[in-house]
């Protein structure tokens, strides 16, 4: 739990009134799974909310994240950093976080991606200025590339496992 399935399944719900055309893909196979299942259901979002379960990170990630427009990550409870937000931002697709754990540590509102509180109403209100504006969307895009990319690397990280370890 916490990792806000069911929040950003209510925000969608909120977007389709003006945006028929939403689509959100989920990702994971956890504890909240079956609860989403039912919620898509209840609310006949079938057409609307995909939960496409475990995704393998190494094969299939790079294809899903090409495959969309928007990355949220809409956590309730603590998250570290969130390798799913870097992995985002370093395939230059814009992100959309909640204020929980390490994401503000990542995101920088309004620099490289949205930080939303953990309520789907304010998830819902975030995404739908990435929705309407495409410039923006595209800015927060290419400064959260660039950011990944300068904070973030392959190199710096294994610099800093190397220190850590003293290896």
């Amino acid at each position: 739990y916490g990792r806000g399935g069911l929040n950003i399944i209510d925000a969608v719900n909120k977007l389709l009134k003006k945006y028929p055309d939403v689509l959100l893909l989920m990702t994971g196979d956890g504890p909240e799974k079956p609860l989403a299942e039912m919620k898509v259901r209840n609310l006949n979002l079938e057409k609307n909310v995909k939960l496409i379960g475990h995704i393998d990170q190494f094969k299939d990630m790079q294809n899903l994240y090409s495959a969309v427009d928007i990355v949220t990550i809409p956590r309730t409870s603590v998250e570290g950093t969130s390798l799913s937000c870097l992995e985002a931002m370093a395939t230059g697709k814009p992100v959309v976080v909640t204020n929980v754990g390490g994401l503000p540590d990542i995101v920088k509102d309004e620099f490289n991606g949205l930080i939303a509180k953990p309520t789907p109403e304010s998830l819902a209100q975030k995404l739908e200025i990435m929705i309407t504006d495409k410039t923006k969307r595209e800015g927060l895009a290419k400064n959260g590339n660039k950011w990944v990319n300068k904070f973030h690397n392959y190199k710096l990280w294994c610099k800093k496992y190397k220190e850590f370890f003293d290896i």
